[in-house]
């Protein structure tokens, strides 16, 4: 067999090999853009990269711009202390800003929220013994930040076994002397690969399953005498997630947010709102084809070659 002949087979078994050993994107960049269109149309774009501190690890995080925005939901609270007083806490949030917001490298999982802006808060204090009634008005800054304890959120994805993670979030209004503290147990499953047609292309994707599972608010007001107090919660409320996750993608490309009401039955959802991923420019990713079609694209190319070869000899 002529050198040539060699070369021009060697070349087309590198490419071949190549395109079968390209694992699935591990993490996204800074300049990758993505959008998400249900009801509206959410528009991503990674602006940062760092490091954060993880325990005793580092986990690297990547800060995003978007257009969509993370309500959140101002607490009352009612709560009877040791001296018999009935303390209610009825506060008006209003934010202005989203200072920061970090997501893990891998899987668009939110990892770190914060904003910043102003409050009114009526404060209703009832002596239970005497039914006098007291309500304070206060009025200032306030900031909001949410994270999680533990920055391993997309391990389900690669091992299908459901994790258990806290996610704090942190109330802190200035000038007065109020913090709460919000610390809900999530659970995070994932499911087994399963093959789904994504725009013409077959790809491996899991489930991703994000479930409130209880819930505990505490709150430290010593303005008034008040105190601290934990409070459980009922998860009645709050947000289920499932997503569809694209592994050549690195992103879900599609998404469920359903809002969980609790019955006296059973847990049903409320609300549903359903997201397609409609377009997506990630540098890493291999998505073009799937290993199968790269397979059959470089052996058809090699054949042909082959052929091509020994009518010219």
């Amino acid at each position: 067999m002529k050198t040539k002949t060699i070369f021009i087979l060697g070349l087309l078994m590198l490419f071949t090999l190549t395109s079968v050993q390209a694992g699935p994107i591990v993490e996204l960049s800074v300049d990758d853009t993505w959008e998400y269109t249900g009801a509206e149309t959410y528009d991503y774009t990674v602006i940062d990269k760092q490091d954060f501190a993880n325990g005793e690890e580092y986990v690297e995080l990547i800060k995003i711009e978007t257009n969509e925005i993370i309500d959140v939901v101002n607490p009352y609270l009612n709560v009877t202390d040791a001296s018999e007083k009935n303390v209610i806490l009825d506060l008006q949030a209003t934010f202005t800003s989203e200072v920061s917001r970090w997501h893990t490298a891998r899987g668009n999982f939110l990892a770190i929220l914060e904003k910043a802006g102003t409050f009114t808060l009526n404060t209703t204090i009832i002596m239970n013994v005497t039914l006098e009634r007291t309500d304070y008005y206060d009025t200032g800054t306030v900031t909001y930040k949410r994270y999680y304890v533990n920055f391993d959120l997309q391990s389900p994805i690669v091992t299908g076994n459901p994790i258990y993670v806290d996610r704090i979030t942190c109330w802190d209004f200035y000038p007065i002397n109020l913090t709460l503290i919000d610390v809900t147990t999530y659970r995070i499953d994932g499911s087994n690969e399963w093959i789904s047609n994504y725009k013409g292309t077959d790809t491996a994707v899991k489930n991703v399953t994000i479930d409130p599972h209880e819930r505990t608010i505490t709150f430290l007001y010593y303005d008034y005498g008040i105190g601290a107090y934990d409070i459980p919660f009922s998860v009645d409320g709050m947000k289920q997630y499932l997503w569809v996750f694209a592994n050549d993608i690195g992103l879900p490309i599609y998404k469920e947010t359903t809002t969980l009401s609790l019955s006296p039955l059973a847990l049903t959802s409320l609300n549903i709102e359903k997201y397609d991923l409609t377009a997506f420019s990630v540098a890493l990713s291999n998505f073009e084809f799937t290993r199968r079609t790269s397979w059959a694209l470089f052996s058809i190319l090699g054949l042909f070659a082959f052929y091509f070869i020994r009518r010219r000899r």
